[in-house]
């Protein structure tokens, strides 16, 4: 059913936060910085670090867009001029609008429609189009944009925005999750994209319905419109695809973070030995201490010079060497991230809870970590969760809102005021 322009979508404004509107939590005030594709050097990773304890409460956690939030603020001032001399703020008037979701994997394993080149650099012209358009300085913190090289990873984020890459010189629009019929040179795509999310912003849907995203009011109309105006914005004709350079890529989709030693680059056409190897962990429950984050940029220094941030909460470091990959993972083993498959706390989630979120009704992630049997706090009601040993998601929630949800099939407890509700998925069951 297509959403009616005429009775409003939204009765308050997009309270999303950033790295300038701050949340207003429990535990302090809450900022959002927004990481374009989860590409963070390996200097602005250790800015953060050195962020967290100077103006936040030595914390840092991921979000499911892959981006950062520091918590329990106490000079916004300072973490404003913090990420402005780290590089992480081009434009303060779009800051809550770069949310861009890439392929974490792009370029690392040999799979998808990418190769080492190009990928990086196609969200970082998509990062500044935006930051270049005024008219999408109004668009939702919420509204996501997708770059997908092929192997679907991104499409299960379900983006408002996005291209999948049909090839290495094409790729096809992607509208509220879903693969339009539009085909767009490569080279085109940051453009195409602002064209159709400036179609969005002007759309009834935006203007008069308070639209966040395309699926607050995905009618027909509305997805035919982005997609016209994105085929207007195309400069380069492309013809539809027909050689074998467009055929479907050989990689899946992943359904949650790799850890450990992740994917090994094919060799150069040469056979010459290269830094080829990229490792994989997880911050437990999206959380770390500055200093293991610092670890991570000083690691990513050891290959490409990059912390890629993923939406599972986990992080990825690439191009290194089998000695350094090797050391790496012990390191990151004894900073306590998950780097071992067989550790339940790999598929283990859950909410802020209490006490840094006032709607909570528990503290979630201690009971969590408990029914992982890790934490150092133990619930007689909680035993180890069966559902983690049967290789499942779980995720833990402090209120019905389930804030940060896995998009994924997952067992969700929910707190409730007479304990707590076991359900698939969160939602109800007979």
């Amino acid at each position: 059913m297509s959403a009616s322009v005429s009775t409003p979508l939204r009765t308050v404004g997009d309270r999303c936060p950033g790295a300038i509107r701050l949340h207003d939590a429990a535990d302090g005030p809450l900022a959002r910085i927004r990481v374009p594709g989860g590409l963070l050097r390996a200097d602005a990773a250790a800015a953060l670090a050195t962020l967290a304890t100077s103006v936040g409460d030595g914390q840092v956690h991921l979000t499911v867009r892959g981006n950062v939030e520091l918590r329990g603020i106490r000079d916004p001032a300072g973490l404003f001029d913090g990420l402005l001399a780290a590089g992480l703020l081009p434009s303060s008037a779009h800051e809550r609008a770069r949310n861009i979701v890439a392929s974490p994997l792009a370029g690392l394993d040999g799979e998808g429609h990418c190769g080492r080149v190009g990928f990086a650099d196609m969200v970082g012209r998509l990062d500044a189009a935006i930051c270049a358009a005024p008219g999408l300085v109004s668009l939702s913190g919420r509204f996501l944009f997708g770059l997908d090289d092929g192997r679907g990873d991104v499409l299960a984020q379900r983006p408002d925005l996005g291209v999948r890459l049909a090839g290495r010189r094409t790729a096809r629009l992607l509208v509220d999750g879903a693969e339009s019929e539009t085909i767009v040179a490569r080279s085109d795509v940051p453009g195409v994209l602002v064209a159709a999310a400036l179609a969005f912003v002007d759309s009834a849907q935006v203007r008069d319905g308070g639209a966040w995203r395309v699926r607050d009011a995905s009618s027909p109309g509305l997805i035919a419109r982005l997609d016209a105006a994105a085929r207007a914005a195309a400069t380069t004709p492309v013809a539809a695809p027909t050689d074998s350079t467009d055929a479907p890529p050989t990689g899946a989709a992943r359904p949650d973070h790799p850890v450990g030693l992740v994917a090994r680059r094919p060799q150069s056409p040469d056979g010459a030995p290269g830094r080829a190897i990229t490792v994989g962990a997880i911050l437990p429950l999206a959380t770390t201490d500055a200093d293991t984050w610092r670890r991570l940029a000083t690691h990513a220094r050891r290959g490409d010079g990059l912390v890629r941030t993923t939406p599972w909460r986990g992080v990825l470091i690439g191009g290194l060497s089998d000695a350094d990959a090797a050391a790496i993972l012990r390191d990151l083993a004894e900073a306590g991230l998950v780097v071992d498959e067989a550790d339940p706390v790999r598929r283990l989630t859950a909410c802020t809870g209490l006490p840094g979120c006032a709607r909570s009704l528990a503290d979630v992630r201690a009971r969590a970590l408990a029914s992982a049997g890790v934490g150092g706090r133990s619930y007689d009601d909680i035993p180890v969760d069966a559902d983690l040993l049967a290789g499942r998601t779980v995720y833990w929630a402090g209120c019905e809102r389930r804030c940060g949800h896995p998009g994924t099939p997952h067992v969700a407890h929910i707190a409730t005021p007479d304990g707590f509700v076991t359900r698939e998925n969160g939602m109800r069951t007979a």
